[in-house]
């Protein structure tokens, strides 16, 4: 442990079961690997748009409701 953080050796072995050296010498993470990383910002975000979703979905009925209220309302005061 190095200042805090934590320095493990190369194991060529393992990097290579978990992706592969392009020509270029660049290290490339198997896609399968990749799909498996999680972002916990990118979380927080998927988490939010599914929240505005269901807040704007529960908005729109409430106005649809409070709509059909005014109409009824409207239609027994003409009808009277």
């Amino acid at each position: 442990i190095y200042d805090g953080i934590r320095l493990e050796p190369f194991n060529m072995r393992r990097e290579m079961e978990e992706g592969h050296f392009d020509e270029g010498g660049f290290y490339i993470l198997n896609k399968e690997e990749e799909k498996e990383v999680t972002d916990a910002w990118l979380d927080t975000v998927d988490k939010a748009s599914k929240a505005a979703t269901f807040q704007k979905i529960d908005r729109q009925q409430q106005v649809g409701q409070a709509t059909a209220s005014r109409l009824t309302a409207l239609s027994r005061n003409l009808g009277e």
